[in-house]
């Protein structure tokens, strides 16, 4: 009698619990989106979710809300919910079977917001079991958002205004050296002859054909003499290489027949020039050569001063030095830029042929707002 009472007592605890166990958690495998990826159209978010409840998993007593969330980082927004129930409760929710479970659709719409961009969409659950009430995990089922319709255009953006950097006049210089050897002033064909000279003349030429475009305005001539060998001395050289370099760059200007001014002058004593170099340079005792740069004013001392430094002059002599026995080249010249008149044009012909500044200060020559 015993035994014919336990076999069903232990049938109905069984089937109690499994009626009270809890709902668990669903895979992403049961849901899938149209369209995969969230797209936003016309400022809005919309989406259809169809999902499955499988077999064996909605309990008969039970109802589950399911909210479809899109999240961001650091916010969310929610959809409307929908309401599913098993088969022993009266409601007007979706009645999905235990035994065989259950598809269904939603749709979902949300109002779009720009850091949707990177975000995903998620369902939330929460079950209700008589009195009871939990959630188990969210289910992630879509990527979000696609927003290439909500990019602005010209006709939806509110244009705002920049200040252009455009200049109609930009002047630029183009420069050669010509060395000289020690305490000589006369021109060598390896310097003339050198691709910076070749560059310089190529330059010139180029700037004095195209006046549309450039206009030459003056050639330096600015002959220099290192500040070793006293002053009598180097006012001398740089004087005689002064004249020498003039004398050539003219002969060039009349054989490529180019009218332009010729400003000549020349520094008997470079001390400027030296300066910076030594400021430049990897020398051991630079600070002590600029130390006495600063403290003498008298040519004379400096010189004294510094071919005192012994463990340094060599090395002054060799490197420092020979960069400052030159007659330095300097064709000054201006860029000339598009008109305003020529601005408009190539603005109705062509837009792209403009740089970003000429289109800025474009948007300066129309009142037209729509031009702007």
């Amino acid at each position: 009698m015993i035994k014919k009472l336990y076999l069903p007592l232990v049938a109905l605890m069984v089937l109690a619990l499994s009626s009270c166990g809890k709902m668990g958690e669903l895979s992403s495998d049961y849901f899938t989106t149209n369209p995969e990826v969230l797209e936003a159209v016309a400022g809005k978010v919309p989406v259809t979710i169809n999902g499955k409840f499988p077999e064996k998993y909605m309990k008969k007593n039970a109802t589950v809300e399911v909210t479809p969330v899109i999240r961001w980082n650091g916010g969310e927004a929610k959809g409307q919910p929908a309401t599913f129930q098993g088969e022993k409760v009266e409601g007007n929710g979706q009645t999905i079977s235990y035994k065989a479970g259950g598809n269904y659709t939603m749709k979902a719409n949300f109002d779009y917001v720009p850091e949707m961009a990177n975000s995903e969409l998620y369902l939330d659950f929460k079950i209700t079991k008589g009195s009871k009430t939990y959630t188990i995990p969210s289910v992630k089922v879509a990527d979000g958002v696609i927003a290439t319709s909500e990019l602005p255009t010209a006709a939806s953006a509110n244009a705002s205004y920049a200040e252009d950097a455009y200049q109609r006049i930009i002047k630029q210089a183009q420069e050669a050296n010509i060395m000289f050897l020690i305490q000589q002033a006369n021109l060598r064909n390896n310097q003339l002859n050198s691709a910076e000279m070749k560059e310089f003349h190529k330059k010139v030429a180029e700037v004095n054909a195209d006046t549309k475009n450039f206009k030459l305005n003056n050639i330096e001539v600015s002959a220099y003499a290192s500040p070793d060998g006293g002053l009598k001395l180097n006012t001398g050289l740089a004087e005689n290489r002064e004249k020498n370099a003039e004398k050539y760059l003219n002969r060039q200007l009349k054989k490529a027949k180019i009218d332009a001014n010729v400003d000549a002058k020349y520094t008997a004593q470079d001390w400027e020039g030296f300066q910076e170099l030594v400021s430049k340079s990897n020398l051991q005792d630079k600070d002590l050569i600029l130390r006495v740069l600063s403290m003498y004013q008298d040519p004379e001392q400096r010189e004294n001063e510094i071919k005192n430094i012994s463990s340094v002059y060599k090395t002054l002599a060799d490197e420092i030095l020979p960069q400052l026995r030159r007659a330095r080249l300097t064709a000054n010249y201006d860029i000339i830029g598009r008109s305003d008149e020529e601005i408009n044009e190539a603005f109705d012909t062509d837009a792209k042929v403009l740089s970003v500044e000429e289109l800025l200060y474009a948007a300066t020559l129309t009142n037209d707002k729509a031009r702007q």
